[in-house]
């Protein structure tokens, strides 16, 4: 069987698109965006880390003119074990020494906080019913997809009814029947809005709670609980948690998750920045701290993260922004309000009354980037139709 393709491009066209399972397509105006602010890439990104695709295709070079952008791209497809192919030749777009560069902080931040999702690490085998039910709803609410095309794209990557064979394709059916069920289930789905998760690391917290500090770096043999809540006293916090450096992975995973999923932390005390491997694994700790509002203090003065180098200091920072965004699509359907059908519909709608004819219609739609719910994601004038007269979703 050949390698299942996702093929990714800022701007819609129908050429080259044989061979590719399905689409993703940008708005052209986001071709010079970082790889942190384009959500069709970050579908694209998702649909390798799901086991949904095997390649990324980008059919064109300049969807990623800028080298940042191209290092993380290939750094995330490198760390997710996949394939990325850039006008037809299997390519490592960037400058090398900013591509290993940017693939060493991926790898880093896979192994300091590796992907979970609410229920547990992600990756389950695909009869498991809550992961082909968590992929499901992000293939129809937050790709878009029909249940047609979503029972498709899960077929060709190997997904199957729980309790069934290989040879039980799933369906329109059977997709339509589990995501009702998990719609009644209260843990689930969770939803998140993409403007958000790019604006900030985590979601809005229900509650009020007084900030907390974190401390990492205390010595397990003492009472490190007790001597935690004595620094966050003194800089005006409550302890919000402490992490020891004693065992193999340095504590670091247990420090990360406190301070990306805790919503009251607000401070970090770093004890001893020796503790660290090295200074790389130091600054993507404090970068993701930063990224989830959290002020870090080494031996209680203020430090930012950050590298001399621009290029360097880019990828951090960036890398750092799209690692946060691709963290949700491990736990939640991420929405994109600007790539729904709703809106396709009122585009179209507003459009029509300006007498535009469907051919015309599509053709702005695809333009703008609004997906279809096919797999090849673009518009013409029948769909176009069916979207004003009727809903074959």
């Amino acid at each position: 069987m050949s390698p299942l393709t996702v093929g990714y491009r800022v701007g819609y066209s129908t050429n080259g698109t044989s061979g590719v399972s399905f689409w993703r397509f940008e708005a052209d105006t986001l071709r010079r965006a970082c790889a942190d602010e384009r959500p069709a890439l970050h579908e694209a990104l998702f649909s390798l880390r799901a086991d949904l695709a095997d390649v990324l295709y980008v059919p064109l070079r300049a969807d990623f003119e800028d080298q940042v952008t191209r290092a993380l791209v290939q750094a995330e497809v490198r760390a997710a074990k996949k394939q990325l192919v850039v006008d037809a030749m299997a390519t490592q777009q960037a400058q090398p020494a900013l591509n290993d560069f940017a693939t060493e902080l991926a790898t880093k931040r896979a192994t300091l906080l590796p992907r979970r999702t609410e229920d547990g690490d992600v990756g389950m085998p695909s009869w498991n019913e809550n992961e082909l039910a968590r992929v499901a709803h992000m293939l129809h609410h937050g790709f878009g997809l029909s249940m047609p095309a979503a029972a498709c794209v899960l077929t060709d990557a190997g997904y199957f009814r729980p309790g069934r064979g290989f040879d039980d394709h799933l369906n329109r059916q059977f997709i339509h029947r589990l995501l009702h069920v998990w719609s009644l289930d209260p843990d689930g789905p969770r939803t998140v809005q993409g403007d958000d998760i790019r604006r900030w690391g985590r979601s809005a917290s229900l509650f009020e709670l007084p900030p907390a500090m974190v401390v990492y770096g205390l010595d397990p043999a003492t009472d490190h609980t007790q001597r935690a809540q004595q620094l966050a006293q003194e800089h005006g916090f409550v302890c919000g948690g402490s992490a020891t450096a004693e065992r193999g992975d340095r504590g670091l995973p247990q420090l990360l998750r406190l301070i990306c999923d805790f919503h009251a932390v607000r401070a970090l005390y770093v004890l001893d920045a020796d503790l660290f491997a090295d200074d790389v694994e130091r600054q993507i700790v404090y970068a993701l701290a930063e990224r989830f509002g959290v002020k870090v203090l080494e031996d209680a003065r203020p430090v930012r993260a950050g590298f001399n180098d621009p290029s360097e200091d880019g990828v951090l920072r960036q890398g750092t922004r799209l690692f946060t965004a691709l963290r949700w699509y491990d736990k939640a359907t991420v929405l994109e309000s600007h790539r729904t059908r709703d809106h396709a519909r009122a585009r179209a709608l507003q459009l029509q009354d300006q007498l535009f004819n469907y051919r015309e219609i599509a053709h702005r739609l695809n333009a703008e980037a609004v997906p279809s719910s096919t797999r090849d994601g673009g518009w013409g004038k029948g769909r176009i139709e069916t979207l004003l007269n009727g809903d074959a979703s």
